[in-house]
């Protein structure tokens, strides 16, 4: 038994560390990471608690954070890499460019420079907007500029016809300004009525949308051009458009850029050149080849006693650049020949990957459960394996595979296996999330905009938001992550009808405790354009169930739409009796948001991608609407 038992250990393990190395064909383990500021003076400490001690200070500077323990965020920016508390970052609001001929930017409590005269249509990462300037990061460095200056860019494009004029505003009657080729690459912002706003960094103006060849930005984050040491800066994702300059380093060190979007191989970046006269630095954007730019990948920890040496190239008679103490946190990058590129304070260079431990980080975790007590854990599933150490109660820790009711768990720097009672999900309860729609069910639609894109994305915030602030465990369940699945149509000819029936069906069959909600989302159309908000539920009658799962869903529903009503710009249509098929068919409290008339034009535009802040304050009307009914349900929110 004991040699079986070994043996399906030693499967699981070689399945986990095929699973964590996976390598990724777009973005690897950077995407997973989200941009924010730190807001004022902190200390980035070592591990997830001050017990870690501190590793430095840091203050206002741009990051890349990840991981998120017992209130302690890991994060990575400005040469830096540890824990921080999580209050202190500022999530970042999108990109952003340049809308002015030129703009300066100031730092925060002086009128010094910190960029002077960036040109039209120069990306940064956007921060809020603080009495009438913009609190933005350019280069890695943050500052303000003046908040005109700046707007919202949904992605770059690509004029796709031979020659198309660019118009003064949004409609042929406001006058030619000028035209733009085949080719030509554009920043996208505002659509209106069919029209697009863009900017180049010589012109800005109205095209028709459909003119546009269009790539939304993907999640920005950290890279490093390392081969070679300089590269060209490209005007288009393609050597045709012509250099426009390049990025390299006087001191044959790696350079940091930031990475906006990826296309056919190239990627689009914006880094630091030298130019203009000797010492003086500049910024530059373009595009690079995507193989020169390595993405910040994960965050290892380097195991041995003694120290481990780093060595100059990813080989071992290579020179030796300096050494790693035992259990550091260290950034890794490129992998080449059995080595890793890594980055610990200012030493750079490549360890064996034997000398490392992948931290999990939540990689392909199953979930995230609250320990109900203090847990040991053990080296394998049982305890006849010895122990590492303990995770203290009330600690949030990532799931995996369970085993002979033993489950692999990982918490901060604790990785192992423990008793599967302590940590059961089951205990938890689950929040589902509908998206409305999806696939080729588009929903409701107006002024461009499909009713199954804007839930979507309307989800996706709201789940994190669950994961990142309740006070309550739960577990939270998309019907759709992506535009389409099986329950949608992925593939299959499934109807509208039938993909209804699948939804309340994955609700029923992942069910976890009589706690569970069903939340669906969606907008309406129609209904002589009226603007405003709704919120649905189902009578007793029609669910032909116990009168507390109508009464319930009554209570969940009026408490979302107050939070509706309270937070965003929506009309109160009120709370209102239906006969949904998700409403009707549910086994659980359900209920259905209808977030504005898609063919009203100020509905329409605050669910915009164009106006994300609407999508935001819908999905945190929903989520403390949620977090009132449980409250008012008598759920232990401080638990």
């Amino acid at each position: 038994m004991k040699q079986i038992m070994k043996l399906s250990l030693a499967v699981f393990v070689c399945m986990l560390i095929i699973l964590t190395h996976q390598p990724s064909d777009r973005v690897d383990a950077a995407e997973q990471g989200k941009n924010g500021k730190i807001t004022q003076a902190a200390n980035m400490y070592k591990g997830p608690g001050k017990s870690f001690g501190v590793q430095s200070q840091v203050d206002s500077i741009l990051v890349t954070y990840y991981q998120t323990v017992n209130g302690w965020t890991y994060t990575v920016g400005n040469n830096s890499q540890g824990w921080v508390w999580g209050e202190f970052i500022q999530p970042a609001e999108g990109v952003g460019i340049v809308s002015n001929v030129g703009a300066n930017v100031y730092s925060y409590s002086e009128d010094w420079l910190v960029d002077n005269a960036l040109k039209q249509s120069s990306s940064f990462v956007m921060f809020n907007e603080e009495k009438d300037w913009r609190n933005v990061s350019v280069g890695g460095r943050t500052g303000r500029i003046w908040g005109e200056f700046a707007t919202k860019s949904s992605g770059i494009g690509t004029i796709n016809i031979p020659q198309v004029n660019l118009y003064n505003g949004a409609g042929k009657a406001t006058g030619i300004k000028g035209s733009l080729s085949e080719g030509r690459e554009v920043k996208l912002t505002e659509l209106k009525n069919g029209w697009r706003h863009i900017y180049t960094e010589e012109q800005e103006g109205w095209i028709w949308d459909e003119f546009i060849s269009k790539t939304p930005y993907g999640a920005v984050y950290e890279g490093m051009l390392i081969n070679p040491i300089r590269a060209n800066v490209y005007h288009t994702s393609g050597k045709s458009g012509g250099i426009k300059g390049q990025i390299y380093s006087l001191d044959e060190r790696e350079v940091p850029v930031r990475v906006f979007q990826h296309k056919n191989g190239w990627k689009y970046v914006r880094g630091m050149q030298s130019g203009g006269g000797r010492g003086v630095e500049r910024f530059i954007e373009g595009w690079v080849w995507g193989e020169y730019i390595t993405p910040f990948r994960s965050y290892d920890m380097m195991l041995g006693f003694p120290d481990r040496p780093v060595y100059a190239d990813a080989d071992t008679a290579s020179e030796e650049v300096g050494k790693v103490k035992n259990a550091t946190l260290i950034g890794a990058y490129e992998r080449r020949n059995g080595f890793k590129k890594i980055k610990s304070g200012d030493l750079t260079g490549w360890v064996p990957v034997e000398n490392l431990k992948r931290n999990l980080s939540g990689e392909n975790a199953e979930g995230v459960v609250t320990t109900s007590s203090t847990v040991n854990v053990y080296r394998g599933p049982g305890k006849n394996y010895s122990t590492i150490s303990s995770i203290p109660k009330d600690s949030d820790v990532n799931y995996y595979n369970l085993h002979n009711g033993w489950r692999y768990v990982d918490a901060g720097y604790t990785e192992g296996w423990v008793w599967g009672e302590y940590v059961d999900p089951s205990q938890q309860m689950t929040i589902f999330i509908d998206p409305g729609h999806g696939g080729t069910d588009p929903g409701a639609s107006g002024y461009g905009l499909k009713e199954k894109d804007a839930m979507l994305n309307i989800a996706l915030k709201l789940q994190a938001m669950f994961n990142s602030n309740s006070p309550y465990p739960v577990n939270i369940k998309l019907t759709r992550s992506t535009d389409s699945n099986d329950l949608t149509a992925n593939g299959k000819n499934i109807s509208p009808e039938e993909s209804l029936r699948l939804r309340t069906e994955f609700a029923k069959n992942h069910q976890s405790t009589d706690k569970d909600v069903f939340i669906s989302l969606h907008t309406y159309s129609g209904e002589g354009k009226e603007s405003g908000g709704e919120s649905n539920y189902p009578s007793a009658i029609a669910a032909q169930t116990a009168d507390s799962r109508a009464e319930d869903s009554k209570l969940l529903a009026e408490s979302i739409h107050a939070r509706l009503i309270e937070f965003t710009r929506f009309e109160d249509r009120g709370v209102k009796e239906t006969d949904d098929y998700v409403l009707t068919e549910n086994v659980m409290p359900t209920a259905l948001i209808q977030m504005g008339n898609i063919e009203n034009e100020k509905d329409n535009h605050y669910i915009s991608d164009q106006y994300d802040f609407g999508r935001k304050e819908a999905a945190r009307a929903i989520y403390q609407g949620t977090m009132d009914y449980l409250e008012k349900k008598g759920y232990d929110m401080d638990k």
